[in-house]
């Protein structure tokens, strides 16, 4: 097939979306595809780029004018609205690709969706968090309970506060205006059960199919951290459990420190991650609690392979965590929380721990139990490690091998779904994985 990847941003830029895009691309290429890249512009980077053989177009439209009300004016993400100076550089990207599928990541979809209906090319958009029905993408009213759905009064008020008054008013705003696109896609992926959820129940879907298919973690990586020394980020000597993640109170980082503090646990509390707003100062972590910034990923994935124990202790809707897969993959148990994708991860009382969000105390009687009794933590790591092997980059890139053939028979069959199961003929689909144990 010829695979056209469209996201917000890629690296160099730095997050998780723009890992996960150029990772999949990477995969998709080496499974015989013909792969490509266009993504928007950002300072520094040239317009056509390579990575590593795969071409990258970066292309600007209308956006510009709305830097300023972004906090980071140079990593402006796209509105909830077609951007038509994007769209004709997009059409001609297309055009002269000629691909069979259009992977779309991002609110970027929506200069993505005005084609024309004689297009052959099936649009396919994965939905990395709640952006489809949720304006601030998290699914959270008011920052405080699960959303029961949209609705135009209700997303006003609680985007304004979160955005602020212009931003919030356009954002709402042009997601509503934009929703009647979604009909256009071809297929739409979910990285877990709860995005899927919410929007099937929202109705953001617009009769267009929803399946999940979840993030992966590069096996690679946790090939290499096996055996791994210590870094300098965790304790040199002792067990200690570990957090990594966004550094604010959605991931339960505030949680974890009360816990801390309140129950003077003496097995030290790790948080590695990349600071927010509202960050903790180092002088309100609780003893025993450590943070460092801005790690790198190797370190990270070496700090997993030695810890005792993962947490993932997400007070809100966390779409799918990969730091838990790659826990999991270096065979550590997981103590996680009852919400958005982590239940589809982490497996309760066989990989890990599931307890209900915000509950501090349900949360700190699960970790206490599983440092009090090694034996039980080591077996839901064991279970854990044989789970993760289904989430792979290999194995999601061959799921979403015959996501796009489906994707693509829809679009031949006029938006019908076809009759029989469509499964990919890609001839290298089969190329093995990598086992997750150290290479002799």
């Amino acid at each position: 097939m010829r695979i056209l990847t469209l996201a917000e941003f890629y690296p160099p830029v730095i997050g998780g979306l723009e890992k996960h895009a150029q990772r999949l691309t990477h995969e998709l290429k080496r499974r015989g595809h013909d792969v490509a890249v266009a993504t928007l512009s950002v300072p520094g980077e040239p317009t056509h780029g390579d990575d590593d053989g795969v071409p990258v177009t970066r292309v600007d439209g209308w956006r510009r004018a709305l830097n300023r009300f972004y906090e980071d004016g140079g990593r402006g993400f796209h509105p909830t609205a077609p951007d038509p100076g994007l769209q004709k550089q997009l059409a001609k990207i297309i055009h002269e690709f000629d691909p069979d599928v259009v992977h779309v990541h991002g609110w970027i979809l929506y200069s993505a969706l005005t084609r024309r209906r004689s297009d052959e090319h099936a649009v396919v958009a994965t939905m990395h968090d709640f952006g489809l029905p949720c304006p601030k993408r998290n699914y959270l009213h008011h920052e405080q309970e699960l959303c029961s759905g949209p609705g135009p009064v209700k997303c006003f008020t609680c985007a304004v506060p979160h955005y602020g008054l212009i931003k919030g008013v356009g954002l709402t705003t042009g997601l509503k205006i934009s929703s009647r696109l979604h009909a256009r896609a071809d297929r739409f992926v979910a990285v877990s059960s709860a995005v899927r959820n919410a929007v099937v129940e929202s109705g953001a879907n617009r009769d267009v199919p929803v399946e999940v298919v979840p993030n992966f973690f590069d096996p690679a990586g946790a090939v290499g951290a096996v055996g791994a020394a210590r870094p300098d980020c965790v304790p040199a000597t002792g067990d200690y459990v570990l957090f990594v993640g966004a550094l604010n109170e959605f991931k339960g980082v505030h949680l974890l420190n009360e816990i801390w503090r309140d129950r003077a646990i003496e097995t030290p509390l790790v948080l590695l991650g990349n600071p927010r707003a509202d960050t903790p100062a180092e002088s309100d972590l609780a003893p025993n609690v450590s943070m460092v910034l801005n790690v790198a990923h190797r370190d990270v994935m070496a700090a997993f392979a030695n810890c005792t124990l993962a947490v993932s202790p997400s007070l809100g809707p966390d779409a799918c965590p990969t730091t838990a897969l790659e826990a999991m993959a270096l065979g550590k148990a997981v103590v996680g929380t009852d919400i958005g994708g982590i239940p589809d991860l982490v497996l309760d009382h066989k990989t890990g721990i599931v307890v209900p969000p915000r509950d501090a105390g349900a949360l700190g009687d699960a970790i206490t139990h599983l440092l009090a009794a090694p034996a039980i933590t080591d077996q839901y790591g064991a279970a854990g490690r044989d789970h993760s092997t289904g989430f792979t980059v290999e194995a999601v890139a061959q799921r979403l091998e015959s996501t796009y053939a489906r994707a693509s028979a829809r679009r031949r069959n006029n938006g019908v779904e076809p009759a029989a199961p469509v499964v990919s003929s890609n001839p290298k689909s089969a190329i093995a994985a990598p086992a997750l144990t150290p290479s002799p």
